[in-house]
């Protein structure tokens, strides 16, 4: 059974190389629901389905694993309000992992995603 999942911020430049890793397996079997500007690409390899969420109310209210990787702080906000209970989120800078963390109540883990972490990040998926 795939796993529901979420990336808020998958029309960015990070976003859309998150999006490729996923399709090769990288966390299993998924059932995805992203915000973006930019349109989606098809599901593909082991995302099983990739539909558009218009909040974070639809966004994260189902996902067990999440990536937040822009926002607003009122946006931060809502999706900490808005995890499902047991949820586990990475969420883009520390300052906006707190401020979900904050909302989010107990049961669900969030950590930061530092730029430290996303540039080995970024050099790792640059390289492949």
């Amino acid at each position: 059974m795939a796993t529901k999942a979420a990336v808020g911020g998958a029309g960015t430049a990070v976003g859309a190389a998150l999006l490729a890793k996923l399709a090769q397996g990288a966390l299993g079997e998924l059932e995805l629901k992203a915000t973006s500007a930019a349109p989606l690409p098809p599901p593909s390899g082991a995302i099983k389905s990739l539909s558009s969420a218009s909040s974070a109310s639809a966004l994260l209210s189902e996902a067990k694993l999440a990536i937040l990787l822009e926002g607003t702080p009122a946006e931060f906000q809502a999706a900490g309000k808005a995890l499902a209970p047991g949820a586990i989120v990475g969420v883009m800078g520390a300052t906006n992992a707190l401020i979900v963390a904050s909302a989010a109540g107990e049961g669900k883990t969030v950590t930061a995603i530092s730029k430290v972490a996303q540039a080995a990040g970024e050099a790792v998926l640059a390289a492949q």
